[in-house]
């Protein structure tokens, strides 16, 4: 496996410093220490692991750090709480020592390196686009190399969608205050169709709102166990969906053509359209796809069918990818030019 560039640790800690290091050492790397976040080399675009030891967390507060989730916050078990509040706030993955050392290790041996998988966000421009929708016929036309992450707090469940609300295994409230590295997630998740779901929680589970920790431990896992990860980011984008959205290396902006939901859609775009695109949901009436488009300033990735019939499946919680060969290749030609 290719090794990443030499990781960057920021701390004037000497314990933390030699943890680090150590971890270092047995991932066959070393690390560049500074203590003055100032000496860390053109941070807006850092491409390799970033360690901050919480000694230097408030140092670094004011910097813009790359959205990446090789970024992590390193600390012992009585920083935990201070790890944790920073974690969402700078983007950042916590670990804690000792016991955090194995995924640290991993991360800076370079296992996010070439291969990994790849973060897609999800999100309607308004009510009714179909943005959970898409991103079920997404994750099924990957042909079992994608795993599907529900963030949408108000959506009830994208395993109702996939017909799996049945299926035995973990869903949000199983997960919500996780942190670090989950090893080996999706075999406790329930599938359909070949298909790994993390759905959110419906009033029977209970409370399941996700951390923003919880939400970069499952996407790294997940992210490193298959080529795609699919995540439903709900337009109420909750503290768990923001971090979800500062994972995603693409975000699919999903609106119809008619003037009120291009205007509504409008209003999103400011929070998402860095590394975003647009796909329109095409009805009989409206503007082009094109046209929609430059109205928002994105490019276009895609235009789909509004499928009358998909709303009438969903509630039989019939595969989406079955019901019309038009939309199961529309979405087709949409996950080709994402992965592009």
């Amino acid at each position: 496996m290719e090794i990443q560039r030499a990781p960057v640790l920021l701390t004037s800690d000497p314990q933390l410093r030699d943890a680090v290091l150590a971890a270092a050492a047995a991932a066959g790397t070393t690390a560049m220490t500074v203590s003055d976040p100032e000496q860390i080399p053109h941070l807006q675009t850092l491409d390799q692991p970033l360690v901050i030891g919480i000694d230097r967390v408030r140092h670094i507060a004011h910097h813009t750090l790359p959205p990446s989730s090789l970024t992590c916050l390193v600390g012992t078990e009585a920083d935990r709480d201070d790890l944790c509040a920073w974690s969402a706030p700078l983007g950042a993955s916590v670990v804690v020592l000792p016991d955090g050392v194995r995924w640290l290790t991993s991360l800076l041996a370079g296992d996010r390196a070439e291969g990994a998988g790849r973060v897609i966000g999800v999100i309607g421009g308004h009510g009714g686009a179909g943005a959970s929708t898409l991103a079920v016929s997404l994750a099924q036309c990957a042909d079992g190399s994608a795993a599907l992450v529900d963030l949408d707090e108000r959506g009830g469940g994208l395993d109702l969608l996939l017909g799996a609300e049945r299926e035995q295994g973990w869903r949000w409230p199983d997960l919500a205050s996780s942190s670090g590295y989950i090893d080996d997630l999706a075999e406790f998740l329930p599938s359909a169709r070949g298909v790994p779901v993390l759905s959110m929680a419906r009033a029977e589970d209970g409370p399941g709102d996700p951390s923003p920790d919880a939400v970069a431990a499952v996407l790294r896992s997940l992210a490193r166990e298959h080529a795609l990860v699919i995540v439903d980011l709900g337009r109420s984008l909750s503290a768990g969906a923001r971090q979800g959205l500062r994972h995603c290396h693409a975000r699919i902006v999903v609106t119809g053509g008619c003037v009120r939901q291009v205007a509504a859609t409008e209003r999103l775009i400011a929070e998402v359209s860095d590394r975003a695109g647009v796909v329109v949901r095409r009805a009989a009436e409206g503007a082009s796809a094109q046209a929609v488009a430059d109205t928002l300033g994105l490019p276009l990735w895609g235009e789909i069918p509004d499928e009358s019939r998909l709303v009438a499946a969903t509630e039989r919680g019939e595969p989406l990818g079955d019901i019309t060969r038009r939309w199961q290749q529309s979405c087709g030609r949409v996950l080709a030019q994402v992965t592009a």
